[in-house]
């Protein structure tokens, strides 16, 4: 993004979070999956203790977008986020994710919302290296294994459609 841009939308990726998605964040990092690091317990066993991830119905015009979130001071190695809900015709400015999949299966997790979701390594990988390192800050990025419900048959076909406007419309490709 321009930093000469007068424009400062509150989904902006690599702005500082506004009070309320501080808070928003906070409560996230406060949630009983998130206690439970224990230093005798493994990443791996504490993501797997907590809920699994629940995706929330699409609209026919929306899309999802993944708010990766600055890692906690005490939790360095745990990818945290949000799936956000943004109609195609309005979205805020976004990055898009472009990687090979990879042939592993899905064996990593991130916690988003506080509920756990399987990730190929090599997408956690990418994850580390793209979130934000100064604190209460996030970036905001498309990934069609994230972003898309791979379970849902529908609308896996129903977002691959929208692929391409996804693509054209995003701030940034990231490869």
């Amino acid at each position: 993004m321009d930093p000469s841009s007068s424009r400062k939308d509150s989904l902006e990726p690599g702005s500082a979070l506004s009070e309320e998605e501080a808070k928003r964040q906070r409560k996230l990092s406060s949630t009983p999956e998130a206690e439970l690091s224990i230093p005798s317990k493994s990443l791996r066993a504490i993501v797997t203790e907590s809920r699994p991830y629940k995706y929330k119905p699409l609209n026919e015009d929306e899309i999802r977008l993944l708010r990766l979130f600055s890692p906690s001071s005490q939790e360095r190695n745990e990818i945290r986020a949000e799936l956000i809900h943004v109609n195609t015709h309005e979205t805020p400015e976004y990055e898009a994710l472009s990687y090979t999949w990879g042939t592993e299966e899905s064996s990593e997790c991130i916690i988003i919302e506080g509920q756990s979701l399987p990730v190929r390594p090599n997408l956690l990988q990418c994850l580390h290296v793209l979130r934000p390192q100064h604190s209460n800050r996030y970036r905001l990025i498309w990934i069609d294994a994230i972003c898309i419900n791979q379970d849902d048959l529908d609308e896996r076909s129903l977002q691959v459609g929208f692929m391409c406007n996804v693509y054209s419309r995003r701030s940034r490709l990231v490869v």
